[in-house]
């Protein structure tokens, strides 16, 4: 964990308490569970989730960064497409 999501960490536990704090994380749990998201897009989202930005993605995977950019953008869709029927 990085020290800004650890600092975050603390604050969130601080303003809300545990209890609502671990609500907040179920629910953010469920909402992620839902997109179905294929193997390109998990291969995508797991690369993002490490810091690693759309060109640097496209060389590693030998893929166009086009490519990249529409799977991020496709997960985008389906994500946004879930919260608002929340």
């Amino acid at each position: 964990m990085r020290m800004g999501e650890l600092l975050a960490l603390q604050s969130l536990k601080f303003m809300c308490g545990h209890k609502q704090l671990h609500r907040m994380y179920a629910n953010y749990d469920k909402i992620m569970r839902k997109p179905k998201l294929n193997k390109g897009e998990k291969e995508t989202l797991n690369c993002y989730m490490q810091g690693i930005g759309f060109v640097q993605q496209a060389k590693m995977l030998s893929l166009n960064p086009s490519t990249i950019w529409k799977r991020r953008k496709s997960m985008q869709n389906k994500y946004l497409a879930i919260v608002d029927t929340l």
